[in-house]
Formats: structure tokens, C-alpha cells, sequence
């Protein structure tokens, strides 16, 4: 008996490069992000929550390390000039 093509059969696997693209322009303009994440076929509501809260996640983890870098500079820059 011969095996059905490949594309008959479901796929689960994630794909990655789609919710790549999508968390991309969350990040960059959010508007756009939202409407692509609403008009996705293949993935499902869990998947899509899923892909809010790491993009969330992931501006709140660049924001704390955009201010660490901040505080870190401004704390060598004063050392560096003598003022404690």
C-alpha cells in the first residue's frame, strides 16, 4: 500500500519562522503585530497567547537590560571622574 504524500498528512510541529515574523512586529509596531497575530489560520488560540506573552516578556527582559546597561554606565563614568 503506498503512503500519502507529504502534504496529506497534518503537521505539528511549530513553526517558527511564522511566529518569528509575527513576534518581529509586535515588537515594531504593534498595530500590525496584532492584526497578524488575529488573522493567523494555522495557530491555535493557546499558541497565540502564548506568542503575546513572551513578546510582552521579552520588551519588559529589554527594558530592565536597557536599564541595567544605563545605571551600569553612569555608575562607571562617576567613578571613573572621582565623585562616589
Amino acid at each position: 500500500m503506498p503512503l500519502p504524500p507529504p502534504s496529506a498528512a497534518p503537521s505539528n510541529r511549530f513553526d517558527w519562522k511564522r511566529a518569528g515574523k509575527i513576534i518581529f512586529w509586535l515588537l515594531a509596531f504593534a498595530p500590525v503585530g496584532l492584526w497578524m497575530l488575529w488573522q493567523d489560520p494555522v495557530l491555535t488560540r493557546s499558541q497565540k497567547s502564548r506568542l503575546l506573552i513572551y513578546g510582552a516578556l521579552g520588551l519588559v527582559a529589554f527594558a530592565v537590560f536597557l536599564g541595567y546597561l544605563e545605571i551600569h554606565t553612569l555608575q562607571k563614568t562617576l567613578k571613573d571622574a572621582g565623585v562616589e
